[in-house]
């Protein structure tokens, strides 16, 4: 049978049973066009100051600012002339400058000002103001949207109100007053509302069994016609993300799918069983990320320290890790921003002292500690159930990475047959500068009918794994 390629450049499939051909587990590897691992850039900090230690939670990009929300409820804008200086919007000691409610914020962009909801009222910020005031007049609301020259808001006053979404008096200017009589039910299905976007000069309201599109309309009255509906609902209040013409969300059915309000694309049936046997849903949330060769989905559930991340080239899933010592921590993620001014993602830190994070393209490490990058391939007969013995591994890696003179890291590999234990792990030295050769066996040997790989590393050199093969012989082959 000689060598015999093993599969190492599809997606995590994790929902279907371990014994299948399908990898069961790629953490912290990412895949290019080429079907080539790499490890997937490590976080740093990224210092600003005057940011506060408190914890951020909320991000957007408004004209040429980065506009932030941190746990304690204070805003904060970054400018693009000034990025490294976090300019405070809010006081401690005063109320109506700090974001009200308990609820995730949720950003609506005007004109002349950003907007800002978070379970209570709205909150507004321009550069004309030293710090952010309340909206007084606006509605009680998680969630607010700019749309049809209106603020757009939930109301979620009662529970006899679940089911209405409020707008205010047209055109920016007026967007302090609420008229009472400017609300409506959203009521292809008396089902609560849950969320409220917009995409693409649509409003779309998300509710537990349905999700309703609105174009902009012209009776004075009600602004908003019904353009169309789709039978299903949204799991969580921010569990969706803005793609190109259309949007992401976790459905009432614990998919994630691709949606333009009119029809809709599963895409996690690699991980369905993943995502309903999570204990907690309520604080997932999306974002979209394209850098380099990468164009992603992430998918945050922090209480179930799980990130999921979707290739959109690629249509595979793989997963996000975090290595806190001792142990496996969730990853410390817990708002995001692009800053095209700086040309890079950035991330409020989840973790105690707060502060931001981004992505490190030159780095394999996680804020000085290990980035740890697994795959567990699926189990392999080669296209025969006969036994068969391993005469090597071969693996075609990029080595010479090490800097002259230190230690190289290493590849590590191991091997599990049939119904045995795992191997022990094997290591495949990087080299340094001199140690260019791309191709390394390992004698690994063992007799088996079906085998599944394990692949990890942890170095901080880089590296590029192409491709695994076995050398197997078929000791039941016939001649």
């Amino acid at each position: 049978m000689a060598l015999q390629p093993v599969d190492i450049s599809s997606g995590q499939v994790s929902g279907v049973d371990s014994l299948s051909s399908a990898a069961s587990s790629v953490v912290n590897w990412e895949l290019d066009e080429a079907g080539i691992n790499r490890p997937r850039p490590g976080l740093s900090s990224y210092a600003v100051a005057g940011l506060g230690t408190s914890p951020v939670i909320g991000m957007v990009r408004w004209k040429n600012y980065i506009v932030a929300v941190s746990a304690d409820r204070r805003l904060w804008a970054i400018d693009d002339a000034v990025p490294l200086f976090a300019m405070p919007l809010s006081t401690l000691g005063t109320a109506g400058t700090r974001l009200e409610g308990s609820s995730r914020p949720v950003f609506a962009q005007g004109e002349s000002a950003i907007y800002v909801t978070g379970g209570g009222r709205i909150q507004k910020w321009s550069p004309s103001l030293g710090f952010s005031e309340v909206i007084a007049a606006s509605p009680v609301c998680t969630h607010v949207v700019a749309m049809g020259e209106r603020l757009v808001t939930n109301v979620s006053r009662d529970d006899s109100s679940a089911s209405t979404f409020s707008w205010s008096d047209i055109g920016e200017g007026v967007w302090n007053t609420w008229p009472v009589a400017n609300n409506a039910n959203a009521n292809a299905r008396p089902d609560p509302i849950v969320a409220i976007t917009e995409n693409t000069s649509e409003l779309i309201i998300f509710g537990t069994e349905t999700t309703q599109s609105y174009g902009n309309g012209s009776d004075p009255t009600f602004p908003f016609e019904q353009a169309a509906t789709v039978n299903i609902g949204i799991a969580a209040p921010y569990a969706y993300a803005r793609m190109d013409d259309n949007f992401a969300l976790l459905d009432s059915r614990r998919r994630v799918v691709l949606s333009d309000g009119r029809s809709l694309e599963p895409i996690s049936d690699a991980i369905g069983r993943d995502l309903r046997g999570m204990t907690t849903i309520s604080d997932c949330w999306m974002y979209r990320e394209e850098r380099g060769q990468q164009s992603l989905l992430v998918v945050r559930f922090p209480t179930n320290r799980r990130t999921l991340v979707y290739d959109l080239k690629g249509k595979r899933w793989t997963e996000r890790d975090y290595y806190a010592a001792p142990f496996h921590a969730d990853f410390p993620v817990g708002a995001h921003a692009y800053s095209p001014a700086a040309n890079l993602h950035l991330f409020g830190s989840a973790l105690t002292g707060g502060g931001m994070l981004r992505l490190d393209e030159d780095s394999r490490v996680d804020l000085g500690a290990g980035l740890v990058c697994e795959r567990t391939t699926g189990w392999q007969d080669f296209g025969s159930m006969n036994r068969k013995r391993s005469c090597r591994l071969r693996l075609v890696l990029r080595r010479g990475t090490a800097a002259q003179g230190a230690a190289p890291g290493a590849l590590e590999l191991r091997t599990q047959a049939d119904d045995g234990p795992w191997s022990p792990w094997r290591q495949i030295d990087l080299g340094v500068p001199s140690d260019y050769q791309q191709t390394r066996d390992v004698f690994a040997g063992g007799i088996f009918r079906r085998r599944r790989y394990g692949l990890r590393y942890s170095s901080s050199e880089e590296t590029s794994l192409v491709s695994l093969h076995d050398d197997v012989t078929d000791l039941e082959a016939t001649t």
